[in-house]
């Protein structure tokens, strides 16, 4: 199963989310962004892992998505990202638990 999942860190708390598409994401990311007061989110597109042993599952990063900036007018600006071009925040393959 694919998801989007984001994070977004402000001054006084931080939001993160998984959401079913990528429009969705795009929204939620948006506006934990504007009420933390954080000045970025990264949202990634990510597949679900189960646990071959274990019920207990994560998020397995592709690599693939979007990085939003809060610019001075209140709006966000929004640059895709591939695997090609990956931060160390955005790492193929790193595993986010649940």
């Amino acid at each position: 199963m694919i998801v989007w999942v984001w994070d977004a860190q402000g001054p006084d708390r931080g939001a993160a989310g998984v959401a079913d598409n990528e429009k969705r994401a795009r929204k939620l990311a948006r506006e934990s962004l504007l009420s933390t007061g954080a000045s970025e989110v990264l949202i990634e597109q990510a597949s679900v892992e189960l646990g071959i042993k274990t019920l207990n599952y994560g998020y397995m990063r592709t690599g693939h998505g979007w990085h939003g900036h809060r610019i001075s007018s209140g709006r966000v600006t929004w640059r895709r990202f591939s695997a090609r071009e990956c931060s160390p925040r955005a790492l193929r393959g790193q595993v986010l638990a649940h």
